[in-house]
């Protein structure tokens, strides 16, 4: 089936926050509550299409452990996006965020990955140990998305994924408009579990979960892609 552009987007963060559950939900929307712990790296696909355009999005699953590092620094390359997850419910895997954002930062290449920090396991209120005004600050120090969603329940994933995917094409259409090689910068945007330090027209100040707002900008219709 033929695309407009491949993205390669590539999910890290410690073992144990969900970034397999993440992606699972939001590929195939099934929830899985036992996995045994990434070995290496693995992906999935899923076809996003905006007006004519189909965009094809390889999310890269990775193993969180250090053994895994040198492996997983080798995908970063080429990567437009990459995402970055911890568990809200445990404080060491939020701190470990900065050490993900400085491998990506050292490792990526000269063309810098559009950024998305999230916050999973918001189903487990009760057992909440980062506040998320910390998750936001974060974010908005690096100029990255930022979101707090469930892979169990699916809260929040389509609204984080929506805002970070019309992102990510328009960067992809405005660059392929201007070079052959597709390149993307960091971005970040906005709503009730969302920072930004620039303006970006797929959000609007639209809030996540409320009516949509007329003016608000288009959003992405999403299809699944088989698995590859």
């Amino acid at each position: 089936m033929e695309f407009t552009a491949l993205a390669k987007l590539v999910v890290i963060g410690d073992s144990s926050v969900g970034k397999t559950c993440l992606i699972l939900r939001y590929t195939q929307d099934v929830f899985r509550e036992s996995f045994l712990p990434t070995i290496g790296v693995d992906f999935k696909s899923k076809i996003v299409e905006e007006g004519e355009k189909r965009y094809k999005l390889q999310l890269w699953d990775t193993a969180g452990q250090e053994r895994y590092d040198s492996l997983r620094r080798g995908f970063y390359r080429g990567a437009k996006g990459v995402i970055v997850v911890y568990d809200i419910t445990s404080i060491e895997s939020f701190d470990n965020v900065t050490k993900w954002i400085e491998d990506i930062t050292t490792n990526a290449g000269p063309t810098q990955p559009l950024l998305l920090v999230l916050g999973n396991k918001i189903d487990n209120a009760s057992a909440r140990k980062v506040p998320t005004v910390s998750g936001q600050q974060i974010a908005k120090s690096v100029g990255a998305c930022f979101g707090e969603v469930s892979a169990k329940t699916g809260e929040g994933i389509e609204e984080a994924f929506q805002h970070y995917v019309c992102e990510l094409v328009n960067r992809i259409d405005k660059d392929q408009s201007r070079y052959s090689d597709v390149g993307l910068l960091g971005h970040s945007i906005d709503g009730d579990h969302w920072s930004r330090s620039n303006e970006s027209k797929c959000c609007g100040g639209h809030n996540p979960g409320t009516a949509s707002n007329p003016s608000s900008p288009h959003k992405p219709k999403v299809d699944f892609d088989p698995l590859i």
